[in-house]
């Protein structure tokens, strides 16, 4: 059981160095389109100009690398705590999972961005909730614990 929580956990975060990449590289395109809808009805103009039209496209497309980068650390802490075992790494995930989900739905919401709050809470379960379970794999053998 101990491995499949782990695995899941490698998931979400090789899915967030996906989903970085696929926003850095293709963020623009035609398909996003209905994302972008969203935000702008979120600036509270009918219809923001094409320089506001092209800011939030750059600004969500230079948010990629970023959700790339620090997704491939939560996978590194991950793999360094289930080897190791230090409270701390595990503490750190939860302090890190706790400054991004709080401000980021605070903000969200401000901005009228409900999906992003349901989306935020239903991602942060998905972290905390195998989180508490996972154990380190220490003194085990390597296929399961």
């Amino acid at each position: 059981m101990q491995n499949l929580i782990y695995r899941w956990l490698l998931l979400v975060g090789f899915g967030h160095i996906l989903l970085g990449l696929v926003l850095a590289l293709f963020g623009a395109l035609p398909p996003m389109e209905p994302y972008f809808q969203e935000l702008y009805a979120s600036t509270g103009e009918a219809t923001p100009s094409l320089a506001q039209q092209a800011l939030i496209k750059n600004l969500v497309q230079l948010f990629g690398p970023t959700v790339a980068s620090w997704a491939l650390f939560y996978c590194l802490l991950l793999a360094l705590y289930r080897r190791h075992g230090d409270a701390w790494i595990k503490t750190g995930l939860y302090l890190g999972l706790l400054l991004w989900w709080g401000p980021d739905c605070w903000v969200s919401a401000q901005a009228g961005l409900y999906s992003h709050l349901y989306l935020n809470t239903a991602v942060a379960s998905a972290i905390v909730i195998p989180l508490a379970l996972l154990k380190p794999q220490i003194g085990t053998q390597p296929t399961d614990a």
